[in-house]
């Protein structure tokens, strides 16, 4: 797996890309540890880009490290939940609303085109659900603002993976639809209104069934 991408970046990058991919896609689970050794062998590498990639996935939050068991996958909690949501609301309906005037037909085709792969189930809905909101803000010009919504969109995205919501989607789809008619509109004001309303109202189902499954602890 390593040898072809080395060529363009390097061994730490492409161990930090796969271990936070596992992380997001909840092939790493909460609470699971991570063995460098293990890895290192796995990657067919040294111990040092993964202990590279390791320090970096825990200085970004995705992991954690105890001096017991080294590093691992956190628990989820509402916490995190919240904060997250917080965050998000306050920068994606920023990002959006700068984006809405510039999106063009073939911006807004992508937007749609994951919301009807979505809708038929035609693939992961966590990951197409970023691909969705991505495609939605991407005409954004401030690059930092941009690139910070997607970080957070990634985040939540993980928590949707680990708890599989099974009931999540339908009323999320019609969020989206109205969404989009906004963007497509060319209404920034209630583009924003929308996607702050929208994940506020996704992050108090994640915390209700965090607290439904008695893991609804602080921090």
């Amino acid at each position: 797996m390593m040898e072809k991408l080395v060529g363009y970046k390097t061994k730490g990058q492409i161990a930090y890309e796969e271990i936070r991919s596992r992380i997001l896609q909840g092939m790493l689970a909460p609470g699971e540890r991570l063995v460098i050794d293990q890895l290192a062998s796995e990657f067919g590498v040294s111990k040092v880009p993964i202990r590279e990639a390791v320090d970096r996935l825990i200085g970004e939050g995705w992991l954690e490290r105890s001096p017991h068991i080294g590093p691992f996958v956190p628990m989820l909690t509402s916490d995190e939940v919240r904060e997250t949501a917080m965050l998000r609301a306050a920068l994606e309906s920023d990002a959006i609303a700068h984006a809405t005037p510039r999106h063009t037909d073939e911006s807004l085709a992508e937007a749609e085109l994951s919301l009807r792969s979505m809708g038929a189930g035609d693939g992961d809905f966590a990951t197409l659900n970023v691909r969705f909101h991505t495609a939605l803000i991407r005409p954004c010009p401030y690059d930092q603002l941009r690139s910070m919504a997607i970080e957070l969109m990634s985040r939540a995205a993980r928590f949707h993976t680990v708890l599989r919501l099974g009931d999540y989607a339908n009323p999320t789809q019609e969020e989206h639809e109205e969404l989009l008619g906004a963007v497509r509109a060319g209404d920034p004001d209630r583009a924003g209104d929308l996607t702050r309303e929208h994940i506020v109202r996704a992050a108090e189902k994640l915390e209700a069934h965090l607290s439904a499954r008695g893991l609804a602890g602080e921090r």
